[in-house]
């Protein structure tokens, strides 16, 4: 079909043509001015990616690096405490930085006034997120072993703190956080109490300002997941099997 000067002409005009067209749709999609510009606050936190080069590592609306995840919905996951630790101690493989406290105000008004925009990556609509996944497959697992007063306190503090987002009781999880079903036996509730209070910073982790109250409901919550854990793994394997967890954007972050 190419032998031709003819077809090879042909060929080249469609080429460009469609070049021209995709261009054109591009410039010409003002779907972007409806939206409203960035706020003052926000503006600082855009300065910030830029001067530090985060499209490298990360993306927005699915543009940028893939070393690390899509950050337009991050703020979902993030609580004020773990946003400071990861961008002032760093989590691997994310370096440190060192930014004023103006400046990860910015970052964190930016984040989520980016959320507010629209999803940075295709969802299944049938299928929740991970995290929304082991939260309801804790609520199953209570209504058969219920959670003593304590726990249930601990599970309220995991949930408000957003521990569920980096622990996951499967390898898939995008902060390869450490299955927190197992926490108790490693650690023992010395170990996490003191993990609670001082964080692991050089893992990403911040501390976090507990009551005593609170801190004996974690320990307590966290016995619970260990007890059940076996529960937890199959309703995870069940998932994966499906075919449900695995495609899930998430995935494509693991190692």
């Amino acid at each position: 079909m190419l032998e031709t000067p003819s077809s090879r002409r042909y060929l080249l005009f469609v080429l460009v043509a469609c070049f021209i067209g995709q261009t054109a749709m591009v410039y010409f999609d003002d779907s972007g001015r409806q939206k409203p510009p960035l706020s003052d606050r926000a503006q600082i936190g855009w300065q910030v990616w830029h001067k530090n080069n985060c499209q490298s590592c990360h993306q927005i609306f699915g543009y940028g690096g893939f070393l690390g995840p899509d950050l337009t919905n991050a703020i979902d996951q993030l609580t004020p405490e773990r946003l400071q630790s990861i961008l002032t101690v760093g989590a691997k493989p994310m370096p440190a930085f060192h930014l004023s406290e103006n400046e990860i105000d910015g970052v964190a008004a930016l984040l989520g006034e980016l959320n507010g925009l629209g999803v940075g990556q295709l969802r299944l609509k049938t299928t929740p997120p991970a995290p929304a996944l082991l939260d309801q497959f804790i609520e199953d697992l209570s209504q058969q072993v219920p959670l003593s007063p304590s726990a249930q306190l601990g599970r309220k503090v995991f949930k408000e703190k957003k521990c569920i987002t980096c622990h996951l009781p499967n390898l898939q999880n995008t902060a390869q956080g450490p299955d927190l079903c197992q926490a108790l036996e490693r650690l023992g509730n010395d170990g996490i109490t003191a993990t609670i209070r001082n964080g692991r910073l050089a893992a990403g982790m911040p501390a976090f300002d507990l009551t005593s109250t609170e801190e004996q409901g974690i320990c307590a919550f966290f016995g619970w997941l260990k007890a059940n854990s076996k529960g937890l793994a199959a309703n995870f394997k069940s998932a994966q099997e499906s075919g449900d967890t695995s495609r899930l954007p998430w995935f494509e972050y693991s190692k």
